[in-house]
C-alpha cells in the first residue's frame, strides 16, 4: 500500500498542476506547451468549463505579440476555445522589462496582494477571492 502511495505522490509531482484542477502553471519547470498538455490530460467533464493557465517567468516571453510562432498562436487558441483564461504576473513583466500591450490580445496580468511580502495582506483578501484566483494572486506576489 505504501508503495501505491509514493507512486501516487510522484506522478503528481511530475505535471503542471498546483493544489487545483482549475490552475495550470506554465514557466516554473514546465513549459508552457507541457502545462496545456497537462490541462487537456488531466480535466475531466466534472471540471469547472473554465481554467486558469499562469505563465511565469521567462515563459511570458513565449506570449508576446513579436515573435510568436503560429504553433504557438494555434496551441493558445485551441487552449481558450476548451475554456483557459491566460495570465501573467505583472512583476514577471516588469522583471524581464515588458509591458501588458505587447502581450497578445488577451492575456490577462495579475498583480499579487498589497502587503504579502511585509506581512500585512488582509486576510479577507485572499478569502473574498475562487480558490485559483487566490493562488495566482499569491504566486504572483512571491
Amino acid at each position: 500500500m505504501a508503495i501505491g502511495a509514493v507512486a501516487a505522490m510522484l506522478s503528481f509531482s511530475c505535471h503542471a498542476r498546483v493544489a487545483n484542477p482549475n490552475l495550470f502553471i506554465a514557466g516554473d519547470g514546465f513549459s508552457l506547451e507541457e502545462a496545456l498538455a497537462d490541462a487537456r490530460k488531466q480535466r475531466t467533464a466534472g471540471d469547472s468549463p473554465n481554467y486558469q493557465v499562469l505563465v511565469i517567468g521567462p515563459e511570458v516571453k513565449r506570449l508576446l505579440r513579436a515573435g510568436a510562432t503560429q504553433r504557438s498562436i494555434q496551441q493558445i487558441r485551441a487552449a481558450r476555445r476548451s475554456g483557459a483564461v491566460f495570465s501573467v504576473c505583472q512583476k514577471d513583466l516588469t522583471s524581464l522589462g515588458l509591458k501588458a500591450a505587447e502581450l497578445m490580445p488577451g492575456i490577462q496580468t495579475v498583480r499579487g496582494f498589497p502587503g504579502f511580502l511585509d506581512g500585512t495582506v488582509e486576510a479577507g483578501d485572499q478569502l473574498s477571492l475562487p480558490t485559483s484566483a487566490r493562488r495566482i494572486k499569491s504566486i504572483c506576489s512571491e
